[in-house]
């Protein structure tokens, strides 16, 4: 009995330990990493609301502003490669971290927020990055 009840207590300890990962966050997430990789230097056309969307996202999401240039021309470009490295490895192992606790309301909420601290009412994902035309 006393066996039983360790492998019980094991099994339903595993499974409230599994993660569920929302489906839909990883993948608007992933798409905002995405179009910063493309958007900033990966030789694809970008308007000023594709990069402020993406990196506003990524910013009211996890909350980590990064190295991005929102003052000078053109705005929401980084100065150097190297410093949008930096914040894609701190974006991603935010997401590692959270993946299996946070959602798409959560995330949805969060935007919102962000976007009115930043007069952006109708701040919401960027386009899907398959989308964004690349340099010919």
């Amino acid at each position: 009995m006393k066996r039983f009840i360790f492998v019980f207590s094991l099994f339903f300890l595993n499974q409230c330990s599994t993660c569920k990962e929302d489906v839909v966050f990883k993948h608007q997430f992933e798409n905002c990493l995405l179009v910063v990789e493309n958007t900033q230097g990966g030789g694809y056309i970008s308007t000023l609301r594709t990069r402020a969307s993406a990196l506003l996202c990524l910013y009211a999401i996890t909350g980590y502003k990064g190295h991005v240039d929102t003052g000078n021309e053109p705005h929401y470009c980084y100065p150097n490669a190297d410093l949008m490295d930096i914040d894609l490895v701190v974006w991603k192992e935010w997401y590692e971290r959270n993946r299996c606790n946070f959602t798409i309301q959560m995330a949805d909420s969060l935007i919102h927020l962000v976007g009115l601290e930043h007069f952006y009412d109708d701040l919401t994902w960027p386009m899907n990055a398959d989308n964004i035309e690349k340099f010919e």
